[in-house]
């Protein structure tokens, strides 16, 4: 008797065996721990930029998932044989291919990547930090509000446990008491 195992994230999805033999809920394909959305080291390095960055940076990550899902729509204009031109070129855009009756759509698939938004947001310098705010948009319900609550939170969260490793044998209530 086969089945599916999928972790809270949808990470991978990896089967298990029940069948004889085997022992019960056995692990068999590509396990792994379903990867974290936000660690402590890109949420303190988020909450070092200036709070313009910041913004520029979740509207950025915003506008990526707008595209992604097709609520915006990339600027450009198709030709008569259905190739897409960009409206507007970034110094990203330098490397992509022109589009051709093969492939028409490599403008407009380079403008939905995340390095055009931020290329076009003037923050190319923190895509990767755009794409880590877009997995914490991924889990959360969608607004900039909770994921720069989420962000800050685990900001907090990484200072009250260096306070309390620095506060040996001290409960939780007590290094709050020390802030």
């Amino acid at each position: 008797m086969q089945g599916t195992y999928r972790p809270q994230s949808g990470a991978l999805i990896a089967t298990v065996c029940n069948g004889p033999g085997a022992p019960r809920g056995a692990l068999l394909k590509n396990h792994r721990k379903p990867k974290k959305y936000m660690n402590a080291t890109f949420a303190i390095s988020f909450s070092k930029l200036s709070p313009i960055d910041q913004k520029k940076v979740v509207s950025a990550a915003s506008r990526y998932i707008d595209l992604q899902s097709g609520k915006a729509r990339v600027e450009g204009t198709f030709d008569s044989v259905r190739r897409f031109h960009l409206s507007t070129y970034c110094e990203c855009c330098d490397g992509i291919r022109s589009p051709s009756r093969a492939f028409p759509y490599s403008h407009l698939r380079h403008a939905k990547s995340i390095e055009h938004v931020c290329s076009e947001a003037g923050i190319a310098e923190y895509t990767s930090m755009a794409r880590s705010v877009v997995r914490v948009f991924q889990v959360s319900d969608g607004s900039a509000d909770v994921v720069m609550h989420k962000i800050f939170a685990t900001v907090a969260r990484n200072a009250m446990d260096k306070v309390l490793k620095n506060m040996k044998g001290a409960r939780r209530g007590s290094a709050i008491d020390s802030f």
